[in-house]
């Protein structure tokens, strides 16, 4: 075989096999994750549900999430959950921070994920 033809058929294989990122799982949404519904339990049995944007990293190595916080409040994490696949929830603050040190030493979960559509991405800019 002549070496000419191995990029053509490497390159044939590959585009054959398709994107690699169709064929990967997207990663498990993480509390840093833009587009994680993030349930917040403030007191027994009053869960609050936000919406990651994003976080920044910091040079003093804190981390700052970007959320919106939305206004319905539940008894659980199933409820939150419930909640956060709903469309079109009441915004309580539609653009807050805050440090992830304080954010975590309440109780949270991620309990659903959705992309981030283009004008929850552009809440940021």
């Amino acid at each position: 075989m002549a070496w000419s033809r191995i990029p053509v058929i490497v390159a044939l294989a590959w585009a054959a096999s398709g994107c690699a990122s169709d064929a990967v799982d997207p990663p498990e949404p993480t509390l840093e994750t833009g587009g994680s519904f993030v349930a917040s339990e403030q007191a027994p049995g009053e869960v609050v549900l936000y919406r990651m944007f994003g976080s920044l990293h910091l040079e003093n190595g804190e981390t700052v999430l970007i959320m919106k916080r939305f206004a319905p409040r539940s008894q659980s994490f199933a409820q939150a959950e419930a909640l956060a696949k709903q469309r079109d929830l009441a915004i309580d603050v539609p653009l807050m921070s805050a440090p992830r040190s304080e954010f975590v030493t309440l109780p949270w979960r991620v309990v659903w994920y959705r992309t981030l559509d283009d004008q929850e991405r552009d809440a940021l800019y």
